[in-house]
């Protein structure tokens, strides 16, 4: 059985790096039997690993999801015999440790919801490979051996979960490398067109906060930790415009700031491979990251993000994040960027530009431009947070143009933007997309980019209307959409570029 499926089982003692060097072994199949759990506090899930000489230790859900992520070939499926294994709060599709493993691209996961018997487990696991091995389809697998326990009376039948993303269900036939949908008739064209684009210099990506990957949490992880914090009284809880708007009414407009800012620290600080965790302290995030240095940081992971993006050539990048992680993905290539602040209000006025000191510069390939639209962590007056910001941001740039200098203006109006890490309810993608695209002229009619997640609470007969929502809803924008997470867009990005080199 165990050569047919070529599966890896691990059970204690297994340390991360006994895990490491079960997924380079390159089995199809990997299955954990251990303890989980999952904190809805801050959600959050992990595993408890222990070494031979039974030492435990909490192993969070990023610091699993890297070691998986950074991988050259994944399983194709993972089996975890883990309470909460597979919890998540229904605010957020791709919170707990099942959901991420998704996300950076497995095609299936095997987990449990809540709290599993070991003999539950047991029964589950036999009947689910003497299925899968007959059959090959891991949807009917997972439902035929949850059936075993219905029909035995055992009270966690419903525990058991399969999170996929085959559409066919067969873990053994190409599709379980696919990694995103592009919505429409011709995804060739779309691979194609945006390909060449990026050759000609005509497309200029724009980073959202979901771009971050592993190493930030998400706004919503962000907001809802601040809302426990300071005992916000909304049902909003994952909106982190009003969570901020909310600290800022009552402790003043900069205290969100310096707060987000703390937690941007700690939690990449969290993030960190042991190896590379700092012994000093920083007072900026852009500290921090250049003391750990993005080249090890990323060195195996040629899917991360801003590393993809910095191979692209590109003389411009934008971002409304806070961070300098794709200065320094770009650095990491042997670039010589410059990183620049929008200067979106008065406040901000004698903030210092290449363009002022250099009438001269354009931004090139081998020394880009890294613009940080609502500000960076280096100037706190420049963080644009709250939604008071963002609309002050939007009256200021349409009132005062020059505000954004005209090289932005004209990228923003002439190349194709690739939207990445935005959802359809971020207020940043709102304002680009309503408060600057819009207002400018545009001379040539290129296709955008969105990068869309996929709907986690969607059923399987309701997603073609999903499609047709998300294709009118861009439609007078001339957008394009790849429904599927950033990781498996950069993915297939990377598979494209590097085949035309």
């Amino acid at each position: 059985l165990l050569y047919k499926l070529e599966l890896t089982f691990l059970e204690p003692p297994v340390t991360l790096e006994r895990l490491e060097e079960a997924l380079r072994e390159d089995y199809h199949i990997l299955h954990y039997l251990g303890h989980g759990v999952f904190n809805p506090r801050r959600g959050q899930a992990a595993l408890y690993l222990q070494d031979e000489a039974g030492h435990t230790q909490v192993v969070l859900d990023e610091s699993l999801v890297y070691t998986v992520a950074r991988q050259d070939t994944r399983p194709q499926l993972i089996f975890l015999a883990a309470c909460q294994s597979a919890a998540r709060l229904t605010a957020d599709a791709f919170l707990g440790l099942a959901p991420k493993f998704i996300e950076v691209g497995v095609p299936a996961v095997v987990a449990m919801q809540d709290y599993v018997s070991l003999e539950s487990a047991r029964k589950l696991t036999g009947t689910f490979y003497h299925r899968l091995v007959r059959h090959g389809q891991v949807d009917k697998a997972i439902n035929e051996a949850r059936s075993t326990l219905v029909s035995a009376g055992r009270p966690d039948a419903a525990v058991p979960v399969l999170l996929t993303r085959l559409r066919s269900g067969s873990v053994w036939q190409g599709e379980a490398d696919a990694r995103g949908t592009v919505l429409g008739d011709k995804p060739h064209i779309f691979w194609s067109g945006l390909i060449s684009n990026i050759k000609r210099g005509r497309c200029t990506p724009i980073i959202g906060p979901r771009a971050r990957g592993r190493w930030l949490p998400n706004p919503a992880e962000i907001a809802r930790g601040l809302a426990i914090e300071h005992r916000y009284p909304f049902a909003d809880k994952d909106d982190p415009s009003g969570v901020t708007r909310y600290m800022a009414s009552s402790l003043g407009e900069d205290f969100p700031r310096y707060e987000l800012l703390e937690v941007l620290i700690e939690a990449f600080k969290e993030r960190l491979p042991e190896g590379l965790k700092p012994n000093n302290d920083y007072k900026t995030l852009t500290e921090l990251v250049q003391a750990v240095n993005w080249r090890d940081l990323t060195a195996n992971d040629p899917n991360e993000i801003h590393r993809v993006l910095a191979h692209l050539d590109l003389p411009l990048y934008l971002t409304t994040n806070y961070d300098n992680f794709m200065t320094e993905a770009l650095i990491a290539q042997g670039k010589k960027p410059t990183r620049e602040i929008c200067r979106w209000n008065q406040d901000l006025d004698w903030l210092p530009s290449r363009f002022d000191d250099d009438p001269n510069y354009e931004p090139s390939t081998e020394e880009p431009l890294v613009y940080h639209l609502f500000g960076n962590d280096t100037e706190i007056d420049s963080l644009v947070l709250t939604e008071n910001n963002h609309m002050d941001f939007v009256v200021n740039v349409v009132s005062e143009l020059e505000r954004i200098h005209p090289y932005i203006r004209a990228a923003l109006t002439n190349t194709s933007l690739m939207f990445l890490g935005y959802s359809l309810e971020d207020w940043g993608f709102r304002v680009i997309m309503r408060g600057l695209v819009a207002p400018l002229q545009r001379r040539r009619r290129l296709k955008h980019v969105g990068v869309q997640l996929e709907p986690g609470n969607v059923r399987e007969e309701d997603m073609t209307a999903v499609h047709e929502f998300l294709k009118a809803y861009f439609q007078d924008d001339n957008i394009n959409v790849f429904l599927g997470t950033v990781q498996q867009f950069v993915a297939e990005l990377r598979e494209h570029w590097e085949g035309e080199q």
